[in-house]
């Protein structure tokens, strides 16, 4: 065999275990999105926005482990209806999450999110809403230790969303929007403490 083929199946051979262990990790490092199934780990700048299914969980690291999209509904999406409803798992911040042009995190229609967890000197920001929840619940509630933002309402509930765990905005923590900090419209209903 010519040494060129050889030279060839070694490469070839190293790509397909460096594709493997990535699909692995389900590590995203500034390319792609985080809809694959799993727990997604956004360790770089992530220009996409991530739709999250069925038992999905995303981490976003420290900095520089951001989404900043300024496209769709938000950086990170979750969206269900009556006859498909999703359920995803958990979102962990600790980076930034942010969309120029809407909110930056998106519930919308029978969607359920596991918790919300915004940790020490990190951001959720959106133009119109850090978080927004349209009839969707956010079932194991919002915790919030760093800076949730929005053009309108920091958190805004609407169409009957919300959470019957609760809003935790703890010591040092902000929530914050140019109308109201939290705003629940309709039947929407939500417990807030911190």
């Amino acid at each position: 065999m010519p040494p060129h083929y050889k030279f060839k199946r070694k490469v070839l051979a190293q790509a397909v275990t460096a594709a493997c262990l990535s699909m692995v990790a389900n590590t995203w490092a500034g390319t792609g999105s985080c809809s694959n199934s799993g727990i997604n780990t956004i360790s770089s700048s992530e220009a996409t926005a991530c739709g999250l299914l069925t038992g999905d969980s995303v981490a976003v690291n420290t900095a520089p482990g951001e989404i900043t999209v300024n496209v769709g509904s938000g950086a990170i999406t979750i969206i269900g209806t009556a006859t498909a409803p999703i359920i995803a798992g958990t979102i962990t911040n600790s980076g930034i999450i942010s969309n120029t042009v809407a909110a930056g995190i998106y519930l919308q229609g029978d969607a359920q999110s596991g918790t919300i967890l915004n940790n020490t000197g990190s951001t959720i920001s959106g133009q119109t809403y850090g978080i927004e929840a349209t009839s969707s619940n956010i079932i194991a509630g919002i915790t919030n230790d760093g800076t949730i933002s929005g053009g309108t309402d920091g958190i805004y509930f609407g169409g009957g969303g919300g959470t019957t765990t609760g809003i935790t905005n703890n010591t040092g923590a902000t929530i914050s929007g140019s109308n109201n900090g939290m705003y629940f419209t309709g039947t929407s209903s939500g417990q807030a403490g911190g």
